[in-house]
């Protein structure tokens, strides 16, 4: 994870925004007007800046604030704009300008752009100054981007020189904001309805839930769900989730993720209960069901399927599940025990949402474990073979440690073929355990804090393609490590079922 810290490299930059002296005409009459329109009338000069005939300041009187602009005659005052000490304005050119707010080792910029005859919001900057776990200096920086009537985030890892070590940018979506949402004239960072990481990143409230439904109009267009009504919607980093009415008066939940090749591409869930919405508070990633105080998150899988992977049950309470599993933690490895296997809510599309159980134990009661087994090692640090063939000299494909999820293939007497993730192979029955057997068994590794600042990643498929990308540690919040083969470590993703490879080098030292 990322550690806050203070560098002189972002107090610098600030300090390179704030121009209070003008050295030609313009910026003496620029100078002239802010004295004779303010500070003459017990406003004080907090920043200024000017290009051309462009030109900005911040002022400050007791506990109120203005942002001023002016643009040849133009003149925009706007007094929501400012919320605090620590704004900045600075202009690159005579169209554009920066609106920088500081917060200790926060950095946000407004950027906004002069476009006939006003200054529209045109993209945001975040950054924060911090250390990875081995003290590795690092800039965390997101910057949202509005062009060609899209908006995207580029997430950026940099170090203290700027190179950049790692970046993802978020599919496109289609920019719904009006002109007079990212006018600065009325413009304000608690009122627009996106944010540094993109639309809705927080609820902005009644705005929020407009911004939402025209994305859902505009992306509805030429689909299987033209005709479906807008409810509810939910706008996350690289997947979208909205409920809609459908023509026959039938409430569904349309999931939708995107790929190079197809776009944004959507999914229809089976009918849900009538009446159901998201969620609210803390738990707006959920659907809220009638009668019930809470109800089901759901995600995508690896296979591109979508299935349930929480469940709130009441004021604090919930459980989890991924595609093979269902535990009390978020995580398979913690809680009581680990236990895998199929269950009846790891499609939308088939589910029946009236059957999801509100105890955790009812859920697991659900659980099919006829088809999976675990590696069962008398000694918890040793590792089970998965061998190519039911032969003691066959060749090794990995070494898996005890609760590593295994899907049963054909159980044998010696030998039992079996698949961990994409690989097929053949594991020593004596040292499985099978079904309700699988509860007394404990995953030993877990590798939430053993990963370097940044990984490389090679997801494995069951088609034997690769795909092999560098992830920051946090990046991948819910992977385990279950099993090692010729200086490859094997990465589970159970949240999205995924699996993995990763050198040991990318793991701290003594880890592994």
């Amino acid at each position: 994870m990322v550690r806050r810290i203070w560098l002189p490299v972002i107090l610098t930059w600030i300090l390179l925004t704030v121009t209070t002296a003008f050295a030609d005409n313009d910026g003496v009459d620029f100078e002239r007007f802010l004295n004779e329109q303010y500070i003459l009338k017990g406003w004080s000069l907090e920043s200024s800046t000017q290009w051309g005939d462009a030109a900005a300041a911040v002022l400050c009187q007791e506990d109120q604030r203005l942002l001023v602009v002016r643009k040849g005659e133009l003149l925009t005052e706007n007094p929501d704009a400012i919320l605090s000490s620590g704004y900045t304005v600075h202009m690159d050119t005579d169209s554009l300008l920066h609106l920088t707010a500081a917060y200790g080792e926060e950095v946000t910029t407004y950027n906004f752009y002069y476009v006939e005859n006003r200054w529209l919001l045109g993209g945001i900057r975040y950054a924060t100054m911090g250390s990875s776990e081995r003290d590795v200096p690092v800039i965390e920086e997101i910057l949202l981007n509005m062009l060609d009537d899209e908006i995207s985030t580029d997430y950026l890892l940099e170090d203290e020189n700027e190179n950049i070590f790692w970046r993802e940018t978020t599919p496109p979506l289609p920019d719904v904001l009006t002109e007079n949402e990212k006018d600065l004239a009325n413009w304000s960072p608690f009122v627009c309805p996106v944010y540094c990481t993109g639309y809705m990143d927080r609820d902005f409230g009644d705005s929020s839930d407009s911004v939402r439904q025209r994305l859902f109009e505009r992306m509805k267009i030429d689909t299987f769900f033209a005709d479906d009504a807008y409810v509810d919607g939910l706008i996350h980093r690289d997947t979208l989730q909205f409920i809609a009415d459908k023509p026959d008066g039938s409430r569904v939940l349309l999931c939708g993720s995107f790929t190079e090749n197809a776009g944004w591409q959507f999914t229809e869930s089976s009918p849900l209960p009538a009446g159901t919405t998201m969620g609210v508070e803390n738990f707006t990633g959920n659907l809220f069901f009638p009668g019930v105080y809470g109800g089901p998150s759901v995600q995508r899988f690896a296979d591109g399927t979508w299935g349930v992977s929480s469940m709130i049950t009441s004021p604090g309470e919930l459980y989890f599940m991924g595609q093979n599993w269902i535990s009390p933690e978020g995580n398979p490895a913690w809680g009581e025990y680990s236990c895998y296997g199929e269950h009846p809510w790891n499609d939308i599309t088939a589910i029946d949402w009236n059957t999801i159980p509100l105890t955790v134990t009812e859920a697991q009661e659900h659980l099919d474990l006829s088809g999976w087994a675990t590696p069962s090692n008398s000694n918890p640090e040793d590792r089970l073979h998965l061998r190519e063939k039911a032969d003691k000299g066959s060749r090794s494909l990995g070494k898996f440690y005890n609760g590593t999820p295994v899907k049963v293939l054909n159980r044998g007497q010696e030998w039992t073929e079996v698949q961990i993730g994409p690989l097929t192979g053949y594991m020593m029955t004596k040292y499985l355990a099978f079904g309700n057997d699988m509860k007394k068994v404990k995953l030993v590794v877990s590798s939430k804090d053993t990963l370097d600042l940044t990984t490389a990643v090679t997801w494995l498929t069951a088609g034997g393609t690769v795909h092999t990308q560098v992830l920051p540690a946090e990046r991948i919040p819910s992977h385990i490590l279950i099993g090692i083969h010729e200086g490859l470590w094997f990465l589970w993703d159970y949240m999205s079922n995924r699996f993995g490879q990763i050198h040991d080098n990318e793991l701290w030292d003594g880890n592994g």
